[in-house]
């Protein structure tokens, strides 16, 4: 079936060329902003958005599988009748512009512009369905200058505030990063272990929010459920109790710590306090120790918060010349400085329960302090440290009580004697938003000596980033901007005074954490949205991109939402109805780099199969969320779905060149392909792209044995017709150059209608025949076999014939699906 006739009956091969048609549409789609649609539509609609890209150098396979899967469904909904929002924007700002820009002696405007543009060029050649009117870059003033406005906002709300702190700091790419940017102990960016250190720094109370962020999750139910338990985990809710213990001696009278299991109280035997809690300093003082504590805390500097709360690490910690007594028994327990206690968390101290804590454990030993069980598991016996719920012992009045039921009752005890009080704490901390680095977002804030930190009025919005001058600005200061005395120096909004612009730039992840808002009003000028557009269109519907982002872009998305909801400018809570986090696509079982050269490069499977190729093999390569790796043989991984799109080329041009030929079974093949689209369109809405392809696959293959079998017929370009407006939202060139082609009309690929099977009705249908009302025969016929097929066959049964014996039929009564009756000719 390679081979296949044309009207004069000869053979010929049907060359599919992807070159000869697909960058004629592209153009068409792009100048005619085919995806283009209202910020104000009537009648369903979809929102269908991908995680924006950061323009790096090049697009790699992770781009083009994450956004052919968002611009498959995009032009599948279009087909069923929806308005669909389908934008694209940059994630501009950044680290990995600023440093080309450094080594390459270009600005990171003209580097972040120029990979924009090779970009869209690359979207375009794969014909990606954008509404190209509403192209988002977030380093454009246009943009940024509302992202400024949402900071104003929340500093007057004292959202964002500043403060001194103790930060993560990256030695390479020399900024802080925030808790969610440090993972596995290491700098997200680009590998370093980060540094600690003490700077002033802007922070969102993110916190503010941390129970509501906690309850949305579990409304989210067409999120991935590890994808909610990444932020659960992140969040970290405790309920637990707050103590004041009395210190015996020196200049601190008291510390409060925070426990988690006050159930374990009997068990403790030390309090430990983090080296930066507000009194360590001094009680090292006391203690003769300041020297050893200085040096402690100089080496936990050294570690990331991940670092120091390591359960495999072995804790370092110095003794104090104190003992605080703890409630609950009336013991003495000696003070410690531990590194393995954080600040941040809690009070900045614990109250140690070795028996039941690992981190408490190994100080435990490490100081030879006493080690006492008091809990133990529901049945047999568990080695120590044993951190689960079990049953209390050693404990007084508590012994035999669940863990629950004994932390009720220790709580309860503890507010009405008054010696502490039932607490949540989160493990959620307060978004660190500066960074010392040039290229990103300027915060809107001066410092006058006389007024303090005072905003930029909304009316000299945006503060424009200066240009970067052509020498290197980083010098002494923490923050290259700093460097530039002509920008940074100004007169205070307020008093007209000398004032300092803020030189610190805002991190990355503001501008991400309310782009898709835009999207509905991306040209609006009068605020960041238009709340009527943005209310129509959100929360987006379907929103693709990795679930590396899970505790970093998708909780500030959650965040700002809410934020901007109690501002007055949205009414709703959660950004995204459904988050699809794609698997990732390997090469030989190792992630893929650019930068060494270890990367699947699109552009040459583009030269070689074209767009709709690779389009199909993406989709086509498993489950959307399923991870892939690349075989060796790049190009040549394409092949198969290469060869069907050939297939199915060859199949349209014989349609073309056919001669019509009349079949007597056409409803067959009519049957055949509703029951198989209609399970097309159901994988479409469950986002089940390869068996959308395999489903598709087989109808070609129905289609090119139904040709081998009876010619061009009614069916088969009916059925033709059907596949290539079901395979159009996968593969757009060709589909569309072939309905050109075979002048098919303009609307076909449009449309992608409800098919209604008849599952419950069999193949064949049983047909009563009957002469004179009396049975003759049962006739045995494909389901929707016309009426004159079925009288026909009637009237050419030999039992029918024998029935007759002889006699005219004067008149056929039909009873539609059921029966034939041949009523005869009265005999004279």
């Amino acid at each position: 079936m390679e081979r296949l006739i044309n009207r004069d009956g000869n053979w010929t091969l049907a060359k599919y060329s992807y070159r000869d048609f697909e960058e004629k549409w592209a153009e068409a789609w792009r100048s005619g902003n085919a995806g283009g649609v209202e910020s104000h539509p009537d009648g369903e609609s979809r929102y269908v958005l991908d995680m924006f890209p950061y323009p790096s150098g090049e697009t790699h396979m992770g781009h083009v599988r994450n956004y052919t899967i968002g611009d498959t469904l995009a032009r599948y909904h279009r087909a069923r009748g929806r308005q669909v929002l389908h934008p694209i924007g940059y994630d501009a700002f950044g680290l990995p512009a600023e440093n080309a820009a450094m080594r390459s002696g270009i600005s990171p405007a003209d580097w972040t512009r120029a990979n924009i543009e090779r970009f869209n060029a690359t979207y375009t050649r794969l014909g990606y369905s954008y509404d190209w009117d509403r192209v988002i870059v977030t380093a454009d003033p246009s943009y940024y200058r509302w992202t400024q406005w949402i900071f104003l906002r929340m500093f007057e709300r004292d959202v964002a505030y500043k403060k001194e702190a103790r930060v993560n700091w990256c030695p390479v790419d020399k900024t802080v990063l925030a808790n969610e940017q440090v993972v596995d102990g290491v700098c997200w960016r680009c590998g370093a272990v980060p540094e600690q250190r003490q700077l002033n720094q802007w922070f969102v109370k993110t916190t503010s929010y941390a129970q509501e962020l906690l309850e949305g999750l579990d409304d989210l139910d067409a999120w991935p459920e590890a994808l909610k338990a990444q932020q659960r985990n992140w969040i970290g809710r405790s309920e637990g109790l707050s103590l004041e213990l009395a210190l015996d001696a020196g200049p601190v009278e008291s510390v409060s710590v925070y426990s988690t299991r006050p159930d374990t109280l009997h068990g403790a035997t030390f309090v430990a306090l983090a080296v930066e809690h507000p009194a360590a300093e001094n009680l090292a003082a006391h203690a003769g120790r300041l020297e050893e504590y200085r040096a402690l805390r100089k080496s936990s500097a050294a570690m990331s918060d991940i670092e120091r709360t390591n359960a495999t690490r072995v804790p370092s910690g110095l003794q104090l010349d104190v003992y605080a007594t703890n409630p609950a028994t009336g013991e003495r327990l000696p003070v410690f400085v531990a590194d393995y206690v954080i600040a941040a968390y809690g009070t900045g101290s614990v109250i140690g329960v070795p028996a039941h804590d690992e981190r408490d454990f190994k100080f435990a030993r490490l100081f030879g302090l006493a080690i006492r069980r008091v809990v133990a598991p529901v049945a047999g016996d568990a080695d120590l440290p044993f951190e689960a719920p079990g049953i209390a012992i050693g404990s007084g009045d508590l012994d035999g009580m669940s863990t629950a039921e004994a932390k009720r009752v220790v709580t309860a005890r503890a507010q009405v004697e008054g010696w502490g009080r039932g607490t949540v704490e989160f493990r959620l901390r307060d978004w660190l938003l500066s960074r010392q680095r040039y290229w990103g977002c300027p915060i809107p804030i001066v410092t006058c000596t006389k007024c303090g930190l005072v905003p930029v009025p909304d009316e000299q919005l945006p503060v424009l980033l200066p240009p970067r001058p052509d020498y290197d600005i980083t010098g002494d200061a923490m923050s290259p901007l700093a460097n530039l005395p002509e920008w940074v120096n100004v007169d205070c909004p307020s008093c007209g005074g000398p004032a300092e612009r803020e030189t610190d730039t805002m991190d990355t992840f503001i501008d991400s954490s309310w782009y898709f808002l835009r999207f509905p009003s991306a040209t609006e000028l009068s605020g960041p949205v238009d709340s009527d557009a943005t209310n129509r269109w959100m929360p987006v519907d379907l929103y693709t991109g990795g679930i590396e982002h899970a505790v970093g872009h998708l909780i500030y998305s959650r965040f700002m939402t809410r934020f901007l909801r109690d501002v007055g400018l949205l009414d709703f809570d959660e950004p995204f109805v459904k988050v699809l986090n794609q698997g990732t696509i390997t090469l030989d079982g190792r992630a893929m780099s650019k930068s060494s050269g270890h990367n699947v490069d699109p552009t040459k499977i583009l030269e070689v199969y074209g767009a709709d190729a690779i389009r199909v093999f993406i989709l086509f390569i498993g489950p959307p969320d399923q991870d892939y790796d690349w075989p060796a043989d790049q190009v040549a991984a394409v092949v198969g779905a290469h060869r069907f799109l050939d297939r199915l080329w060859q199949l349209g041009m014989a349609i073309r060149e056919g001669v019509r030929a009349e079949s007597a079974s056409e409803v067959t093949l009519s049957r055949k392909f509703d029951k198989i689209l209609a399970e097309v369109i159901r994988d479409y809405e469950a986002l089940k792209f390869n068996t959308v392809v395999s489903s598709l696959m087989s109808l070609l293959k129905e289609l090119r044995r139904w040709y081998a079998d009876h010619g061009v017929t009614a069916a088969l370009i009916d059925g033709y017709s059907r596949l290539l407006a079901a395979l159009a939202p996968i593969a757009p060139f060709i589909t569309h150059e072939l309905a050109e082609r075979l002048n098919l009309p303009p609307d076909t690929l449009d449309h992608i209608a409800d098919v209604h099977t008849t599952e419950h009705q069999p193949e064949n249908l049983t047909i009563v025949v009957q002469v004179d009302g009396r049975l003759a025969d049962l006739l045995d016929v494909p389901w929707g076999t016309s009426e004159a097929e079925i009288r026909e066959q009637a009237l050419a049964s030999e039992k029918t014939i024998r029935s007759l014996r002889g006699r005219t039929v004067d008149d056929i009564v039909w009873v539609p699906g059921r029966l034939v009756n041949l009523v005869t000719a009265a005999v004279p």
